[in-house]
């Protein structure tokens, strides 16, 4: 029962990060993205209290994960200032197909049959179709907003491929002996945030956030 609950917890953060990131669209994207992955290590915290060693991972592994947030994130709170939110969170979902068809270059044995190559087929038809529908909406606006959401969608591409790259190397590095204790997600929030954050410091122009924003994020 444990088990679902954080299931079920999971489903509702994976659902709400849309929602969220739109309403808070007009914070800077590397302020955002800091903030929010720096919150989020807080919830490893209380583990890394109790045993520091669930911080200690090799280099590689740590820039892995630090990539990871850091990118993942950046691309897809940038995709939905560019984009509409639905089109872009649903090319951000493709990626458990891309972990579908990436999974034999990173795991040796698997090897992909017909059911996967169709499923993988049917999925990425689907999104087409939908973000076809999406584009034919947008030619009555003016400028060049159609390229603009183009660029969306492709950032949100680029970031489904980012976190279908990290779910594969770490299970394999689980497979060869080399995974990480879960705590360590938090190490990799609180750095990729503190990186978040001083690109913002460097690179955008200071904002003040409400009340509100605070409470968004």
């Amino acid at each position: 029962m444990r088990a679902n609950l954080f299931a079920l917890a999971a489903i509702g953060l994976w659902a709400s990060l849309a929602a969220l990131g739109v309403a808070l669209r007009h914070v800077p994207p590397f302020l955002l993205t800091g903030i929010a992955l720096a919150l989020g290590s807080v919830l490893a915290w209380p583990a890394v209290l109790r045993d520091q060693r669930q911080w200690r991972v090799a280099p590689r592994t740590l820039g892995l994960g630090v990539f990871t947030l850091f990118g993942y994130h950046f691309l897809l709170f940038i995709g939905f200032r560019l984009a509409p939110a639905v089109e872009v969170n649903l090319i951000n979902y493709l990626w458990p197909l891309l972990i579908v068809v990436l999974a034999p270059m990173y795991l040796p044995g698997l090897k992909l049959r017909g059911i996967h190559i169709g499923a993988a087929v049917m999925g990425f038809t689907g999104a087409a179709l939908a973000i076809w529908g999406a584009g034919a909406d947008t030619k009555t606006l003016p400028g060049n907003a159609s390229s603009v959401s183009g660029l969306g969608y492709l950032l949100a591409l680029g970031s489904a491929f980012i976190w279908a790259n990290y779910s594969l190397q770490t299970k394999r590095l689980e497979l060869s002996g080399k995974g990480f204790p879960t705590a360590a997600i938090g190490l990799f929030g609180l750095l990729s945030g503190l990186l978040s954050l001083a690109c913002h410091w460097l690179l955008e122009a200071p904002v003040s956030l409400s009340a509100h924003d605070w409470l968004l994020l």
